[in-house]
């Protein structure tokens, strides 16, 4: 006796279409299935179709969708089992989710698809032989190819532009080796060049990148890809518009059998995620061979200062597995007590010299510690730097709307709760040290306000926007919010840190 077989219906969010997974088989296709069970995944409760509900193959033929395209069953996307699935932990290796990638990750990689994306964005392309100009299906544009692109892979690139994108993928061939040259080195230099004078190639790179990452069928060839796409998502964002498509590749890519290709595209989504949140290109630089060495970093990066949350605790992973937060703050933390930061009157409102807290960071992005040697109002300046230069800060940028919200309801510790782990947890153990400190506040005379209102303005970052109105607001919220934590959050969690995380 067979048993019933189930499906979730989910759809496409930009283009409406559905979409069916079967948890049995771990399989996804957009064919309707004549039999079996589709339920709502919300729900769990079968889902009712409505009664002039036009055929999926009707929808595709409404869209000028090609042949092979409509005869095409979207292969290897992986979805969560909505009944078994679980929330990531930030722990290392626990349900499949290091410290180092956000939980989320698996909800990039279901939501969205790169050939989801080629249907709607990419143009119609035809073989480039005299007696043959079939169409080329949406499959075969978003894998590996050897052959020299005839025209740019996205519809939106102009034809001014178009020339520039057929020599950008030629740059990608050299530098990959898949066509032989003397130097491809060079070609990492002429791409990023190429992308700092026309930003409208930056999607189109990334796009062509991406195809060269799928079905690849060089080991060598493949690694000098995904070489060349951690050098590019360190130095450029995408449009926004392109943004969740390019992780969902970055994501998916991080969980590749081969361990070699899983980390650097670990890597790439982490800065990728960090560009991005910063929204505009690394400043060019003319040190010699400064992009050629980026890919390095993905195994000898040490990073601090300007490092997102997540690369910190990439680059820390092997010396110290356990450690959920980035070991820089517990470090600087530990340093101000033992310089008894507890007895400083003004400790943290004081600045410290500016020129020599830059310094001290620059020698620890470089590998170098004098933190133990250093003035403590330096060390404090430093902390709260270390905090503001974070590419996207502890309180996400996408999630400082919601911080009003939390304001106006008065309901702060759920709103912390909403957090990515990481940044729930980094922030927990800030907010434990101010506790810790302002026990102290008849001599240091920094209460939990006065803590709250050196620290807030870089725990709380507001960049879109230069309204006084707006930016006052936001002040005034995130003393009241900074000040309730530091009153009342329970951080025992993480403060003081065991030295269990530190083995």
């Amino acid at each position: 006796m067979t048993s019933t077989r189930v499906f979730y219906i989910y759809f496409n969010e930009q283009s409406g279409i559905p979409y069916y997974y079967e948890p049995s088989s771990d399989s996804t296709t957009y064919y309707k299935p004549n039999e079996g069970l589709i339920l709502d995944p919300e729900t769990q409760q079968q889902f009712l179709f409505p009664e002039d509900e036009s055929d999926v193959d009707d929808v595709k033929i409404s869209l000028d969708v090609p042949d092979d395209v409509i005869n095409f069953n979207e292969k290897d996307i992986k979805m969560d089992d909505p009944i078994t699935k679980r929330d990531a932990s930030f722990m290392p290796c626990v349900n499949g989710g290091p410290a180092y990638l956000p939980g989320d990750l698996q909800n990039d990689i279901k939501k969205f698809q790169i050939t989801d994306f080629a249907r709607q964005f990419f143009r119609s392309h035809r073989g480039n032989h005299k007696f043959n100009r079939k169409r080329i299906s949406v499959e075969a544009l978003t894998e590996f190819s050897s052959d020299q692109l005839a025209e740019p892979l996205l519809e939106a690139i102009d034809q001014k532009t178009a020339k520039l994108a057929i020599s950008a993928f030629k740059y990608i061939l050299y530098y990959t080796g898949v066509v032989a040259c003397k130097n491809n080195a060079v070609y990492a230099d002429r791409l990023v060049n190429l992308m700092y004078s026309n930003p409208a190639l930056r999607d189109e790179i990334m796009f062509q990148l991406i195809k060269q990452t799928r079905n690849n069928p060089n080991p060598d060839w493949l690694k000098k890809t995904w070489e060349l796409f951690v050098i590019v998502v360190t130095v450029f964002p995408s449009s926004r518009n392109s943004e969740e498509w390019i992780k969902s590749h970055l994501a998916a890519e991080s969980k590749n059998s081969n361990e070699v290709i899983s980390q650097y595209a670990s890597f790439a989504y982490i800065r990728f995620s960090a560009r991005c949140a910063l929204g505009k290109p690394m400043e060019s630089s003319n040190e010699i061979n400064m992009y050629q060495k980026i890919p390095n970093q993905v195994h000898l990066g040490r990073k601090i200062f300007g490092a997102s949350l997540y690369e910190q605790i990439w680059n820390q992973r092997r010396s110290m597995m356990k450690l959920p937060i980035p070991f820089i703050l517990y470090h600087m933390a530990d340093i101000l007590l033992k310089k008894n930061c507890e007895n400083i009157e003004g400790i943290f409102r004081l600045p410290g010299n500016l020129r020599k807290v830059d310094e001290i960071a620059d020698e620890l992005n470089q590998g170098r510690d004098s933190l133990i040697s250093a003035d403590i109002n330096d060390i404090a300046s430093l902390m709260k730097k270390w905090f503001r230069d974070l590419p996207d800060p502890v309180i996400n940028l996408s999630r400082v709307d919601f911080l009003e919200n939390a304001f106006e309801d008065k309901n702060y510790l759920e709103f912390v709760e909403t957090l990515p782990k990481t940044h729930k947890l980094t922030l927990m153990f800030l907010v434990g040290f101010l506790q810790h400190l302002a026990q102290s506040e008849e001599v240091t005379k920094m209460n939990a306000k006065n803590l709250a209102i050196v620290f807030g303005p870089n725990i709380v970052q507001i960049r879109d926007t230069n309204e006084p109105f707006k930016i006052k607001k936001f002040a005034d919220i995130t003393i009241d919010f900074m000040t309730f934590l530091v009153t009342s959050w329970d951080t025992s969690y993480i403060y003081p840190l065991s030295q269990e995380y530190l083995k």
